[in-house]
């Protein structure tokens, strides 16, 4: 009767909702944030004090190595202190301004690819740099929905329709099917080959909760179909089967 399709289908469906991100919005929002704790975009609204407001709206990565070495001084500090928003003594004492890369991202990041607390070395990103900034984030922003579609081919082998357009951009993506419905034991297998499939603990956390709710699904199912036959009701199936005739009397 295709159990093998379709519940094979329906628990592709659980993992791919599984995988990370929930929504296109949360993945974008995760990429953001994960640019923004490696390269700290400063916003110069934040400063009262003109003189390092206009440090930060110029850009100048010599004025502004020369203004956080110095941070600590005790004219320095007194002066900033009394007159920004910022605590820049903890914050930016000793960072240098940088133009953002893929590369520095990429050393920054740890296996999970997420940015480390403490990236190293402190960087900040003055206002002109931002512009480079905004053009990675949106770049790697394009990238969200990569990990999911390692489940799509396998999803679509199986005649799958729900995969969100934000996944189905990716296909075929990295993922591998085989299909052994014809096989003397059937089975199918689907293999998640991206970045972040290979990550066993996670990857392999989310697949055995799928297993474990769409063996639950069925049982409950079996046990529902089991109660109706037992009182002498027709099932679903055999409803189903009613009504095409009916059609043809």
């Amino acid at each position: 009767m295709g159990t093998l399709s379709v519940q094979g289908k329906l628990l592709l469906e659980h993992v791919m909702r599984l995988t990370p991100p929930r929504n296109l919005a949360q993945g974008k929002r995760r990429v953001r944030l994960d640019y923004e704790k490696i390269f700290r975009p400063l916003d110069y609204t934040r400063f009262k004090n003109p003189k390092v407001a206009s440090l930060i709206s110029n850009g100048d990565p010599v004025a502004w190595h020369n203004f956080s070495s110095k941070i600590g001084t005790r004219t320095i500090t007194e002066r900033i202190r009394s007159s920004d928003l910022f605590q820049a003594t903890d914050d930016l004492k000793g960072t240098i301004a940088i133009v953002p890369s893929k590369a520095i991202h990429n050393a920054n990041r740890g296996k999970r690819g997420r940015a480390f607390d403490r990236p190293n070395p402190k960087m900040v990103t003055l206002k002109p740099q931002q512009r480079t900034l905004k053009k990675l984030i949106m770049e790697s922003q394009q990238n969200v929905g990569f990990a999911k579609a390692g489940w799509v081919r396998a999803y679509t082998e199986l005649r799958g329709d729900r995969t969100p357009e934000w996944v189905q951009r990716h296909f075929p993506g990295k993922g591998v099917w085989e299909d052994g419905r014809k096989a003397e034991n059937p089975y199918i297998a689907a293999y998640n080959q991206t970045s972040w499939g290979k990550r066993s603990d996670e990857a392999e956390r989310i697949m055995n909760n799928a297993l474990r709710a769409r063996t639950n699904a069925m049982r409950s199912y079996f046990d529902s179909i089991g109660k109706m036959i037992s009182e002498g009701k027709l099932t679903p199936f055999q409803l189903q089967q009613q009504t095409i005739a009916e059609q043809f009397q």
